[in-house]
């Protein structure tokens, strides 16, 4: 039997980085249908809201799903003047809306304000943890009243001094932070 060996070669600058993970990024479809239109309109309706929550979800909402972010986020005029303000901040976010989950609330607080705050999900919560503290454990993830700190703590100030200088979009590092994140998730062991 011919194997092959896998070279994995170390990646020397974020640059490099986005542009090997990025591109394989494998929802840029769902992104035309669902993320792009809510993040461009003016004005969000129950549609955009309920597709954007879609994207983020992965698949249709279930039934449950969909009459939880009906009862508990869509208050359209809420989410309009949130959106209208100069600046806007996580507190208020989490005042207006006290009965959302915390991965619900970030995904939310993006639509709110993209440039404030990136999604954040278990796979670009790995790729972080990989590339600042070199391990794929997400253990304090899988606490769901520890994610908003996490996020507040850890990946936000993080995400933030990456994208200061504006040499990488943040779209394109969310995207090859998910990609490496999913397949740190999958494949870890070889790194190990």
């Amino acid at each position: 039997m011919n194997l092959k060996t896998i070279n994995i070669k170390p990646i020397h600058s974020l640059i490099d980085f986005c542009k090997i993970w990025a591109p394989l990024y494998p929802d840029g479809k769902r992104d035309k249908e669902f993320y792009f239109p809510a993040l461009e309109a003016k004005t969000i309706n129950e549609e955009l809201l309920l597709g954007f929550f879609e994207w983020k979800n992965g698949t249709k909402l279930s039934t449950l799903k969909k009459a939880s972010l009906k009862n508990k986020i869509l208050k359209l005029e809420v989410i309009n003047d949130l959106r209208d303000r100069e600046t806007v901040d996580l507190k208020k976010i989490r005042a207006s809306f006290p009965d959302v989950s915390d991965i619900w609330l970030i995904t939310l607080a993006h639509l709110i304000n993209p440039d404030a705050f990136p999604i954040f999900d278990q796979h670009v919560y790995r790729a972080y943890k990989f590339l600042e503290l070199n391990t794929v454990d997400i253990y304090d993830y899988d606490k769901e009243y520890n994610r908003l700190k996490l996020y507040r703590s850890n990946y936000l100030p993080f995400f933030l001094e990456i994208v200061h200088d504006d040499i990488i979009g943040r779209k394109t590092l969310d995207e090859a932070f998910w990609t490496f994140g999913k397949f740190l998730a999958t494949y870890h062991r070889i790194l190990e």
